[in-house]
């Protein structure tokens, strides 16, 4: 019984070990701030934020993701707020229809500056359906520089 104790501690010592490895492995790497804007996209939105966090953790970047529902008609806000249930997953902003370019806006200015490389993708009426998959990859290849 001892000798299994033993081994459980040696394995958790060697994933504290190899956790600190990963992320001194990841501190020189740049930090991305996604943002992204959104409007009535309850077919896709939460294929798109899954493909997103999916291609995250398969790459191991630093990302984080902000959205901004701009106004949608739809269930796409509720959607987006079961994504931060139970673990906040994005920051979520909700922007009343009309009001997009009010101050609403401006007060994102000081929440978007930082150390980070922010990349914006408006979402607004381009992609509906299955079409979001691959503009999406393609996106992620082309904007996640390391």
């Amino acid at each position: 019984m001892a000798l299994v104790v033993w081994y459980i501690v040696i394995f958790f010592l060697f994933m504290v070990m190899f956790w600190n490895f990963i992320s001194l492995a990841r501190v020189g790497k740049v930090k991305h701030r996604l943002l992204l804007l959104v409007q009535d996209q309850e077919e896709a939105i939460e294929g798109i934020l899954r493909a997103i966090l999916w291609w995250r953790s398969l790459k191991g970047c630093w990302l984080e993701l902000v959205v901004i529902d701009c106004g949608s008609q739809d269930n796409t806000y509720r959607i987006l707020e079961r994504f931060n249930f139970p673990y906040p997953i994005c920051t979520v902003h909700y922007i009343p229809r009309g009001k997009e370019e009010e101050e609403d806006l401006v007060g994102f200015q000081n929440y978007l500056q930082g150390p980070y490389k922010l990349l914006t993708w408006d979402l607004r009426d381009r992609l509906s359906g299955r079409l979001w998959f691959r503009q999406i990859s393609t996106w992620l290849e082309k904007d996640m520089v390391f």
